[in-house]
């Protein structure tokens, strides 16, 4: 198993918070050996899909599942669009942020334009700060080297999405979104668009992606979008503060 403090969330929720993704050659016996020491105030564990036994016994032991995520890849490679879909990314552009948009996006993600990740849904936290962990979240991709996009229409900001070059150009679509004010424009799959576009544009090889089936629109955005599936985890959270 691999085990991350994630020392962020202190600082973005305000409890201690270690992450845990199961592997293959996990066992119950290793799992339960090690889950005491292991346990912090909100507790996270990735079990892929198949090992039900481990969810079984996680959730024996308490822990709520919240959410199926599926890690994803698209090799570079732009999808066919419909005429509709022409049309709209025709009337979409893009380019990266100044400091005064990043303000603009401040104000979006305070106004709960994030609804369906498992931070928004848990009752245990409140709605700022599932806000204030975007925030703190997008920030220190930044700081670390990635690159933020505005998606444009008609002159106005719509959504955005941030790129990460990792190495051998492959790239991470770390995260996006579109406005509140836009969500029913159709804008959705432009995002996705974009971050191949521009993965292209700098001789990537490939775009990872990760994505939550909470979002229901998520799953066939992204295989309209030529993406192929790595792997897929159930999420279960434990709260003991």
């Amino acid at each position: 198993m691999k085990i991350v403090n994630a020392v962020w969330e202190k600082r973005n929720l305000g409890v201690s918070c270690n992450e845990i993704t199961i592997e293959i050659a996990d066992t119950i016996n290793n799992l339960n050996e090690s889950i005491i020491t292991l346990e912090s105030e909100y507790t996270v564990i990735k079990v892929p899909s198949d090992m039900y036994e481990i969810s079984t016994n996680l959730q024996e032991k308490g822990y709520i599942f919240v959410e199926t995520v599926i890690n994803c890849f698209n090799s570079a490679k732009l999808p066919e669009l419909n005429s509709i879909q022409k049309r709209i990314v025709d009337s979409i552009s893009y380019s990266e942020m100044n400091d005064n948009d990043l303000k603009g996006l401040w104000r979006e993600v305070e106004n709960n334009m994030f609804e369906t990740d498992r931070i928004s849904m848990d009752s245990h936290f409140e709605a700022e700060q599932a806000s204030k962990r975007y925030i703190g979240w997008i920030k220190d991709e930044l700081m670390s080297g990635s690159k933020i996009y505005k998606l444009i229409f008609k002159e106005n900001i719509v959504g955005f999405f941030i790129l990460k070059e990792n190495e051998n150009n492959i790239f991470t679509a770390v995260l996006g979104g579109i406005y509140k004010d836009y969500k029913a424009f159709g804008f959705g799959f432009c995002m996705n668009y974009f971050e191949i576009v521009e993965c292209i544009e700098q001789n990537g090889k490939k775009v990872l992606n990760t994505f939550s089936t909470n979002n229901r629109g998520a799953t066939s955005m992204h295989f309209l979008m030529n993406y192929s599936i790595n792997n897929i985890y159930n999420i279960f959270v434990k709260h003991t503060c």
